[in-house]
């Protein structure tokens, strides 16, 4: 049983007419008849039959009609969706976010995509670089699109490097190290500190309080929201280490500050991984496409700082 069959027994029930079903389906009338008479073999009964006054469906027939019908129209509903996938016109995306790229820099880009796929389906997920890739691995996610430090291993997936963001040592304005210039490393150590909950943040304040000779006991606590690590570092007095581009309105306003402290500095790669090898959708290539062009706008939409943003080269 095929479409082609569907179709010519649907069209003999509309006519009932065997020689203008045949016309219709542009095949031969003998060639209708065996295509009929295989149909019928399918299902070992008999859907029509001839009489004086033309061709009539059996009970079978009849009730196997509305079957056939639906089988068609899904079989060209999926012919149109398929179609419209590998147009980029059509389909699902799931992305991850990192904290770093703004609403505003997505809206942008998920216009455009929108635009040419009125049918696409986007779904956002914000997280860390370390659970987004896990998921992205694991086939749950189709891309990230995030910060990934230097010593994240990209090299099993396919990424593109976008600009380069460095991140600082911030706390309050009110902490006591705030107004403290060239902030000696016991000073750092013995603070109390907020951090991300990633393992790049957490092994990079390990190394640093494994190189300071200091038995003091300090709290630290972690997070996996950027939003609440600010929360805390504002409303407490907590050190953290941040991208200096998810504080640029709290350092304009003064109700943060950078703290003059001797750390290493930290660089992070803002970028967009997807996975490597295999199938990759019309859709996820249109949105990868965008991103790229998108980003030469960049500063503008995330309000980077000239010191804070460096175009990849």
């Amino acid at each position: 049983m095929n479409i082609r069959q569907l179709k010519q027994f649907i069209s003999i029930a509309q006519t009932g007419n065997i020689s203008r079903s045949a016309k219709n389906q542009n095949i031969s009338q003998p060639a209708l008849t065996r295509s009929i008479q295989n149909l019928e073999h399918c299902f070992g009964v008999e859907l029509i039959e001839r009489k004086a006054n033309g061709v009539f469906l059996t009970i079978y027939g009849q009730h196997f009609l509305d079957y056939a019908r639906n089988m068609v129209n899904d079989a060209q509903r999926a012919k149109r969706e398929i179609s419209a996938m590998h147009s980029g016109e059509r389909g699902t995306l799931s992305i991850g976010v990192g904290p770093v790229f703004s609403a505003g820099f997505l809206s942008t880009t998920l216009d455009r995509l929108l635009a040419k796929g009125p049918h696409v389906e986007v779904r956002l997920v914000e997280g860390f670089v370390e659970n987004l890739c896990s998921d992205l691995r694991a086939g749950k996610l189709d891309a990230v699109l995030s910060l990934f430090p230097d010593s994240f291993d990209t090299s099993d997936l396919c990424f593109s490097g976008l600009c380069e963001v460095e991140s600082v040592l911030a706390a309050s304005a009110n902490h006591h190290l705030a107004n403290v210039t060239n902030v000696s490393k016991k000073q750092l150590a013995t603070s109390n500190w907020v951090i991300a909950d990633q393992k790049s943040v957490t092994s990079l304040y390990r190394e640093f309080l494994d190189s300071v000779d200091t038995h003091t006991k300090v709290h630290h606590i972690r997070a996996n929201s950027m939003r609440l690590i600010k929360n805390l570092v504002q409303e407490s007095n907590y050190l953290t280490i941040l991208p200096r581009i998810l504080i640029e309105p709290e350092l304009a306003a003064g109700s943060m500050v950078v703290i003059d402290g001797r750390m290493k500095p930290w660089v992070s790669v803002g970028g967009i991984a997807s996975r490597s090898g295999g199938f990759q959708a019309a859709v996820l290539k249109d949105f990868i496409g965008i991103i790229k062009e998108e980003f030469s706008f960049t500063r503008d939409r995330l309000a980077l700082a000239e010191s804070t943003f460096i175009p990849s080269t």
